[in-house]
């Protein structure tokens, strides 16, 4: 069973149909014409599928129905859906980018302490080889004076060696002797052997001091070893921590890499996404201008929308105007939710307006904003400065077109008639504000109600 809007549906494109039928069979001269134009308006299956009304200038779009209509607002919307999703995809892109951004920075910042602490080591090692060297050069240094004392000490005990046999010869001679030296009164042999004695302990002193210094230089040396021991170990142990930081630094670098890849892919996808947006976007601009189009078409070929007739979301009313009680052309949007007024940004599309302006949810009740060009955002609903306004002001400077935001009965041709009361400040145009409102029921008592004022 169909309900009333179908019927309505059906009956004004079996109407429009004929009208335009007859009206083209009395231009082209046959109605074969007709079957071309007609076969424009294929219904629209899926958004993969090509759109019916074919890209690129408008056409003549004589014989569109309301059907046709519905059909390609259906495509509109679920273009909108498609950039919905690739926008949301685009937004998940960029935040893992901003992400593996992150990943980057914070391993780079453990890569390159990492650095410093093997700069940091290779300095110490290098102080350590620089010890290692002195400590080197003066073991060499200790055993060349090693080497030569011990000479010394060689020679010394040969001269020593010589010494002790002449003393010991002398001292046979002394003893035969003895008392021929003294009867004869003569000292000298006497004198040569005291002499003979001193020379002996000096020399005996002096082994005793080189031997002493021997023992010192040896013991110096010892110590220079265990030094160099020592100091050798704690380089080899450095050594083996700059290896262990070469590792992490090599490991956390390869990891950049790896994030700089994903980076580079999540930047192509980004890429690829925003290309299909594009695509997307100007396909929806496209479908657009061919609704209004056929909006315009429908409009005219039916002479106009009277007061009682049911129209659709997005078919024009009328034009911004700056009638009645108005400072300057714009729109005053009303909403009512079974005749109560209500915040229209509670109910429509969410968009932000030029000026930066945002209104509407993500969830709206109406179609479309009700004007086909993006507007400036004038004036809110209920304001503290305006308390009594129940409604939105949108302006685009006067002239642009004005949509209705969704399906349903119109009443036109009406004027509050403000100029004949009104007694403020602001000026008064005309009798009144011209209006129309669009019911989503018949009798305008229950369901959305929609007012469009300071129409042309």
């Amino acid at each position: 069973m169909k309900n009333s809007n179908e019927i309505n549906y059906i009956l004004r494109g079996s109407i429009l149909s004929l009208t335009f039928l007859l009206i083209s069979t009395s231009i082209f001269g046959s109605a074969s014409q007709i079957i071309a134009v007609e076969n424009n308006f294929e219904s629209v299956s899926n958004t993969s599928n090509a759109s019916s009304l074919e890209s690129g200038p408008i056409k003549d779009f004589r014989g569109a129905t309301i059907s046709d209509l519905d059909a390609l607002q259906k495509e509109i919307a679920q273009v909108k859906k498609q950039q919905q999703d690739i926008q949301q995809t685009i937004d998940s892109a960029k935040q893992q980018q901003n992400e593996y951004s992150g990943q980057i920075a914070l391993v780079a910042a453990e890569r390159n302490l990492i650095q410093k602490q093997i700069e940091e080591k290779e300095l110490v090692i290098r102080e350590l080889n620089l010890q290692i060297e002195i400590l080197n050069n003066t073991i060499n240094d200790t055993e060349k004076v090693i080497a030569k004392t011990e000479t010394e000490l060689i020679d010394l005990d040969v001269k020593a060696t010589a010494q002790l046999s002449e003393m010991y010869l002398d001292q046979k001679t002394f003893n035969s002797n003895l008392n021929l030296i003294f009867a004869s009164g003569d000292v000298d042999f006497v004198k040569k052997g005291l002499y003979q004695q001193t020379i002996q302990e000096d020399t005996n002193n002096s082994l005793r001091l080189l031997r002493d210094k021997e023992i010192r230089l040896n013991s110096d040396k010892e110590k220079l070893l265990t030094d160099r021991v020592s100091v050798d170990q704690d380089r080899l142990k450095l050594e083996e921590e700059r290896s262990g930081l070469d590792g992490k630094r090599a490991e956390l670098q390869r990891k950049i890499g790896q994030i700089n890849s994903l980076l580079a892919e999540t930047q192509k996808s980004i890429s690829a996404n925003e290309s299909v947006y594009q695509s997307l976007d100007q396909k929806e601009k496209d479908l657009q201008t061919k609704l209004e189009a056929i909006q315009r078409s429908i409009s005219d070929s039916a002479g106009g929308i009277a007061t009682g007739e049911y129209v659709i979301a997005g078919q024009i009313v009328g034009y911004e105007g700056n009638t009645g009680v108005s400072t300057g052309p714009h729109l005053h949007f009303v909403v009512r939710v079974n005749g109560g007024y209500v915040n229209p940004c509670n109910h429509l599309p969410a968009k932000t307006l030029m000026g930066g302006t945002y209104c509407g949810t993500s969830q709206p009740t109406l179609t479309n904003w009700p004007m086909s060009q993006n507007a400036w955002f004038t004036s809110g609903f209920r304001p503290p400065s305006r308390p009594s306004h129940n409604a939105i002001d949108l302006s685009r400077g006067g002239g642009t077109a004005i949509l209705a935001t969704h399906n349903g009965w119109i009443r036109r041709g009406l004027n509050d008639n403000a100029c004949s009361w009104y007694v403020g400040a602001f000026p008064c145009n005309g009798q009144g504000a011209n209006g129309v409102i669009i019911c989503e029921e018949k009798d305008c008592k229950t369901g959305i109600q929609t007012e469009y004022w300071h129409l042309q």
